[in-house]
C-alpha cells in the first residue's frame, strides 16, 4: 500500500509541474501576442509619425554666414570691407582642465575681472563663447598654451580705410556683422 501511495504522489508532482508548465507557455505566448500587436502599431499604424520624428531629430537647419559685401565709391575705392582680423574663443567646458589659467589670460587681454570667466566656464553646457574680438597676437598666445577643449575660429571684422571721414555717411556694424547706422544698416540686405 505504501508503494502504490508513494507512486500516487509522484504523479500529483507530475500533474503539478505540467500544470506549471502550461501557465508558463501560456504567459509567454499572451506576451509574444502583446509584442507582436505593439510592433504593428509602431511600425504599420504609426509607422509614418516616427519617420518624420526621426528624421528631424537627424537633420538640422544650419545658417551659414558669409562676408558682408564691400562698399566702394564710384571709383572703385574700397570705403567698408570686411577682413579676417579677430578671432572668436570658445570652449568645451568639459574638456578643459586649466580652467583658472585660461580665465586670467582672456583677463590680462580684455581687462575683465577673472570672476567673470569663471562664471562662464562654470556652466552644464558642451560649449560656452568666451571671447569674440580678440586680435591675432592674443590668439596666437591661447594657440601656443596647447589648452584642450579651448576653440579659436577667425571672424570677420568690418574695417573702413577712412575711418572718421566716412563714418557718418558709411555707419557700422554689431559684433554678429549686421547694419546698426548709416549705409550699412540702409543696404543691409544687400550687404
Amino acid at each position: 500500500m505504501k508503494w502504490l501511495n508513494l507512486k500516487k504522489n509522484r504523479h500529483s508532482g507530475a500533474v503539478l509541474r505540467t500544470g506549471r508548465l502550461r501557465t508558463l507557455a501560456y504567459v509567454l505566448s499572451l506576451v509574444m501576442v502583446l509584442l507582436a500587436i505593439r510592433l504593428f502599431q509602431l511600425q504599420i499604424i504609426k509607422g509614418e509619425t516616427y519617420a518624420q520624428r526621426a528624421d528631424d531629430q537627424h537633420k538640422k537647419r544650419v545658417e551659414v554666414q558669409s562676408r558682408r559685401g564691400r562698399i566702394v565709391d564710384r571709383n572703385g575705392q574700397e570705403l567698408a570691407v570686411d577682413l579676417p582680423q579677430y578671432y572668436s574663443v570658445g570652449v568645451r567646458p568639459g574638456e578643459l582642465r586649466e580652467t583658472r589659467f585660461l580665465a586670467q589670460t582672456l583677463a590680462s587681454f580684455t581687462g575683465r575681472p577673472v570672476s567673470h570667466y569663471m562664471n562662464r566656464l562654470n556652466t552644464r553646457s558642451r560649449f560656452v563663447y568666451l571671447e569674440w574680438r580678440l586680435k591675432e597676437d592674443q590668439a596666437k598666445v591661447l594657440a601656443a598654451s596647447n589648452l584642450s577643449g579651448v576653440i579659436l575660429n577667425k571672424t570677420p571684422g568690418r574695417f573702413y580705410p577712412y575711418d572718421r571721414a566716412t563714418s557718418q555717411l558709411l555707419g557700422y556694424t554689431d559684433v554678429d556683422g549686421h547694419g546698426i547706422s548709416g549705409l550699412e544698416v540702409h543696404c543691409d540686405s544687400l550687404l
